[in-house]
């Protein structure tokens, strides 16, 4: 998130404040757990703040000085600095082991920071499904193979996405889930996928974008044309592709052939697109509109079915009800006649039984 203004800044937190998110204290100075309105942070009252990120339960704030401040729950060295005896991890603290940066970004566990020229350092730790991978890293460590100028930076849950000058794609993290866009397919393969390594797209990256566990990238594609591609966990249809596989590689989201993204942010089980034209596309809504038509199909297919079978339902009876009357007015007429044939004949005329 950027901040718009530099002057006059107040930062607010509201939300679960159980898990040591952050402090707040109501008017009796007790502590709160459960914040339902803003609540006023007021020992960065004093800085003007350019960027905040939000982890699982930790944040960071940047001041416009390169500053990165850091408060929340203090696990396994997610906050990029020592613990201080007397010094409550819920208050915003100085990262003191970081030169100037101009960007941050969190994750579950884990955080980056870094600067236009080429500077990246990660603290924290990703996860899978058996727990942290690897050792935890407690305070910020350079990446070293990192080296060319950076666009932009962002954090999924368990995963980092790093966007080169060059328009090319770096990502680490977990690959259980499939986000960081390659092949990966040996148990060893699970701690190198903690080094940063590229995205292979065969046109240049103009964007990226990322959820919790599915990510995105808009590329160049022929002449004045940009494309959508996405990857990783789709099982609620995050990925805006028509159906709930998940994808290990990079995918053409058709559905934006015609539509100029400029901006997407997923959640953990959905995403939102901003167009040129300023609507809003919910892709969720795009997969449960898909669901919904298949769902009214059958049930169309159903209703059609049930009719079907009420209408030889009543046919059957309609044409019993008709034998019975042609019967009674033959023989109210004294015909004695009462072949089968002969009713089944009259029974084809329905003149008889209008008259």
């Amino acid at each position: 998130m950027q901040s718009e203004q530099l002057s006059e800044q107040k930062l607010y937190a509201w939300g679960s404040a159980e898990c040591d998110q952050f402090l707040a204290k109501d008017e009796d100075d007790e502590e709160m757990y459960e914040v339902k309105r803003p609540y006023q942070i007021k020992e960065l009252n004093n800085l003007s703040i350019t960027q905040v990120a939000c982890g699982g339960m930790h944040a960071l704030i940047l001041t416009n000085q390169g500053k990165v401040y850091s408060f929340g729950c203090d696990d396994k060295g997610v906050l990029g600095r020592p613990k201080i005896e007397g010094q409550d991890a819920r208050v915003p603290a100085l990262i003191t082991d970081l030169p100037p940066v101009d960007m941050i970004a969190c994750g579950s566990s884990h955080s980056i920071a870094a600067n236009s020229h080429g500077l990246v350092y990660f603290w924290g730790f990703y996860a899978n499904t058996h727990g942290p991978i690897g050792e935890p890293v407690q305070k910020p460590k350079k990446m070293d193979n990192i080296t060319e100028g950076i666009k932009k930076i962002l954090c999924g849950q368990n995963h980092t996405m790093v966007l080169l000058e060059s328009q090319k794609l770096l990502t680490w993290g977990d690959a259980e889930t499939l986000v960081i866009g390659r092949k990966s397919e040996t148990r060893r393969s699970i701690i190198q996928n903690l080094n940063p390594q590229p995205i292979k797209m065969k046109k240049p990256i103009l964007n990226i974008f990322t959820g919790a566990s599915h990510a995105f990238v808009k590329v160049q594609m022929k002449e004045n044309k940009v494309g959508i591609f996405g990857w990783g966990l789709n099982n609620y249809g995050q990925l805006g592709i028509g159906n709930q596989e998940n994808q290990q590689l990079p995918v053409l989201i058709e559905y934006f052939d015609n539509i100029d993204i400029i901006d997407m942010v997923g959640g953990e089980h959905h995403t939102i697109a901003l167009d040129t034209e300023g609507i809003y596309i919910h892709l969720v809504d795009m997969m449960m509109d898909n669901l919904d038509q298949e769902k009214k199909l059958m049930n169309n297919q159903k209703n059609k079915h049930k009719n079907n079978q009420r209408k030889k339902s009543n046919h059957k009876n309609q044409m019993k009800e008709i034998k019975k009357r042609l019967a009674r007015k033959i023989n109210s007429k004294g015909n004695s006649l009462k072949s089968k044939s002969l009713i089944k004949l009259l029974v084809m005329n329905s003149s008889l039984f209008h008259k």
